[in-house]
């Protein structure tokens, strides 16, 4: 008599539950690290009013610069700028530095850390100059450029030593893991 064999022996099932749970033990920190860099990037939309506000009205000289800022500062109850994901977004009065600071809604590896933004100028004949410098200068020219560093410290690698640009003086705390790419 043939005996034929119905479903799979509970041996074969416990393989195949170990094979899913392995992958999934690997794919889930992947995933979770992906939904905090598309929060994060909201981040970088709304700091683009603030890159525009301190390009249009900030760039005259020292005090120009400090009234953007603070006028920027003050606004949504001295936070900036705020969001689901964003706690502030604020402007350096010293130095143009915008700094973004994230809520515990991103990842409990983001909560209260932050991305720093710095206005750097280049003229094409050598280093970029900060906000300071360039203000210090005679008959300054140049366009502006954003450096943007996560907890790396130096911004995009290729970028910053490409055209030169100095690290900021505020220093950022957001996981280079979770930061977006110019920024990393």
């Amino acid at each position: 008599m043939i005996r034929h064999r119905n479903g799979f022996t509970l041996l074969e099932v416990m393989i195949v539950v170990a094979i899913v749970g392995l992958l999934a033990s690997i794919a889930l920190p992947a995933y979770q690290d992906y939904i905090s860099r598309a929060r994060i990037s909201e981040g970088l939309a709304l700091v683009a009013d603030a890159k525009q506000e301190l390009s249009t009205n900030g760039m005259d000289n020292e005090s120009s610069l400090e009234l953007t800022a603070k006028a920027w500062n003050e606004s949504m109850g001295g936070m900036g700028r705020s969001s689901k994901y964003i706690k502030s977004i604020l402007i350096n009065n010293e130095f143009g530095e915008i700094t973004v600071i994230f809520t515990p809604g991103v990842s409990s590896n983001a909560a209260e850390k932050s991305l720093v933004f710095s206005p750097q100028f280049r003229d094409g004949k050598g280093a970029a100059v900060t906000l300071p410098t360039y203000f210090s200068l005679t008959n300054p020219e140049g366009t502006l450029d954003w450096l943007c560093t996560s907890a790396a410290g130096s911004g995009a690698g290729t970028r910053a030593q490409l055209y030169g640009f100095t690290p900021p003086a505020t220093i950022a705390t957001l996981p280079a893991k979770l930061a977006p790419t110019e920024c990393r």
